[in-house]
């Protein structure tokens, strides 16, 4: 129920913050072209039956997003494929697969199934992508383990294992006044960078308005570190409190 809710809450803020915003930092129709949000729900890989004129293989999704006629707003089912673009991740990841890492925006990944080995984590069950320039940005949320991979790899690419199972992705459009909101929430989940990249390289960069860009994000950063350092240490002394009789926690 929760989750119901901040899906409605996002969308409705979108809806009333960026209906007037243009970028290319924006979430991405099956076309390429702008949207305030879209939901994607990837089908999970079916195997063949009798009598089943429908088996999916994994890469198949339906589709909505804000330019759905609301007079009957439902799930489509698109004729594109996960595994091969164009798809609306395709288009609306596409600065992060440039082989050349973007000067004008900033980005964080975020995946507690990181695309590199995975050998389990404390950080927040979460995925993501944050991805602003200095007006607007998108907040992706999904569930898809070791995506985005291929970062700056020079081509898009979805991750193999994550075929046989269903996926949901929830594309936001956002201003950048929301970006330290959004951060904020990172910091509450304790979420996992994958990977990062600043404006320009600046990490005081600011907004037309002169307010900062990134406060937040810089903080959700520095929190992170600290904390893997303490649960580095609180594990390295757990067998120390064991072997002395002392409580593990």
């Amino acid at each position: 129920m929760r989750a119901s809710y901040l899906v409605l809450g996002l969308l409705a803020l979108s809806i009333s913050l960026v209906s007037s915003t243009s970028g290319s930092t924006r979430c991405k129709n099956q076309s390429g072209g702008n949207v305030d949000w879209f939901i994607l729900y990837k089908l999970p890989k079916m195997q063949k039956t009798k009598g089943n004129a429908f088996t999916p293989a994994g890469g198949e999704f339906v589709y909505i997003d804000s330019d759905s006629p609301t007079s009957a707003r439902t799930w489509t089912l698109s004729s594109q494929d996960l595994y091969r673009p164009p798809n609306p991740l395709a288009y609306t990841l596409a600065p992060l697969y440039q082989k050349d890492v973007p000067q004008d925006i900033l980005y964080v990944v975020y995946n507690d199934q990181s695309p590199d080995r995975y050998n389990g984590t404390r950080n927040g069950h979460s995925k993501g992508v944050v991805m602003f320039d200095e007006a607007v940005g998108i907040w992706l949320l999904h569930s898809a383990p070791r995506f985005v991979e291929n970062l700056h790899g020079g081509v898009y690419t979805f991750p193999e294992n994550a075929r046989e199972n269903a996926q949901i992705f929830i594309c936001v459009t956002f201003p950048a006044t929301q970006l330290n909101a959004i951060a904020k929430q990172l910091r509450m989940q304790y979420a996992k960078r994958v990977r990062q990249g600043i404006l320009n390289g600046d990490a005081t960069k600011t907004r037309p308005d002169g307010s900062p860009l990134q406060g937040q994000l810089h903080t959700w950063t520095n929190d992170e570190t600290e904390y893997r350092q303490r649960d580095q240490s609180r594990r390295k002394t757990i067998p120390q409190r064991c072997q002395e009789g002392q409580p593990g926690s």
